[in-house]
């Protein structure tokens, strides 16, 4: 008996710090995609598509030409950066506006797009007369939104919204190279190393095996002392404790805590959101479903502790 409740405190002990190391590894890690890459893969399909404004037009009110659809595309790879971040995201916040105005909305944000970058035009009312801003745009924006507001590309961000399309892919390019020869992180998981990019993967398993051994052996307690009636007040282990602290952090640290760090690493895996929402919420699906079976046996050690 004293054999197996030494061992559940002691897995108890790993549990923690497994947990810990992961979740502190989650949120200092370096993105498992290389963020320069990935932004200048984005800006040079944008500038690959930005002949598709080679037809349009730009109008004024009587229909007499302003811009022809090359000078417009000429704007596009000489502007930069963040001034397309900006048209892109106010775009999909019309879209998503119920207005029934949303297509003269969406006119007017590219109106306003190009007048800010053209000197000398002074007139009132303008036509965009093309769908080709759609096919540019559209395809797109996931990719810019993404580029624009996600922490894992900040640096990147940071490094080329202030200079022009073309300029922007040029420079991309050698801090990718740079990004690539950086060596793996490496973290260090109750003894044993494991790479930066395995750890979401690793460390949610080992967590959830952990807590299935643990439930197994605190099961295999219980049923000792149903057997034989063997006080418990002797062990030391936080489980078996009647205090409010001890009431408090027993659940916090076999399931709350664990819960956590697993989720925390399974949401800086590269995968769909619905994804990361679907494997988390199962995830603490399983674990709350053990830990109800858990709290029940250790109630019962608890009950035998006097």
């Amino acid at each position: 008996m004293k054999e197996t409740l030494e061992s559940i405190r002691n897995f108890h002990n790993v549990l923690v710090v497994v947990c810990a190391a992961g979740f502190l590894f989650s949120l200092s890690a370096r993105p498992t995609i290389n963020p320069y890459h990935f932004t200048k893969t984005v800006l040079l399909r944008f500038a690959q598509d930005v002949p598709l404004l080679n037809d349009s037009e730009f109008l004024n009110e009587d229909k007499s030409p302003i811009l022809t659809g090359l000078q417009m595309a000429e704007i596009f790879h000489k502007t930069e950066v963040r001034h397309i971040y900006s048209l892109v995201k106010e775009r999909r916040v019309i879209a998503k506006d119920a207005s029934v105005e949303k297509d003269s909305l969406m006119q007017a944000a590219v109106i306003k797009f190009l007048i800010d970058h053209v000197r000398g035009i002074t007139y009132p009312n303008y036509i965009v007369r093309s769908s080709s801003f759609d096919s540019l745009l559209l395809p797109h924006e996931e990719n810019f939104i993404t580029i624009a507001e996600d922490s894992d590309f900040s640096k990147a961000r940071g490094f080329v919204k202030n200079g022009t399309l073309n300029e922007a892919i040029a420079k991309l390019g050698p801090e990718s190279d740079i990004y690539e020869k950086q060596p793996d992180t490496i973290a260090n998981l109750s003894g044993f190393s494991v790479s930066g990019r395995h750890m979401p993967f690793i460390a949610p398993i080992i967590g959830f095996l952990l807590f299935l051994y643990l439930y197994a052996l605190i099961a295999h307690a219980s049923s000792l002392v149903e057997k034989d009636k063997t006080p418990l007040s002797w062990f030391p282990w936080i489980g078996l404790l009647s205090d409010n602290a001890s009431r408090f952090l027993t659940p916090v640290t076999l399931i709350g805590f664990p819960a956590i760090s697993a989720i925390n690493s399974i949401f800086t895996l590269e995968i769909s959101a619905y994804w990361r929402g679907g494997i988390s919420l199962a995830y603490f699906a399983i674990l709350f479903f053990v830990w109800i079976f858990m709290e029940r046996k250790i109630g019962v050690l608890k009950a035998n502790r006097e």
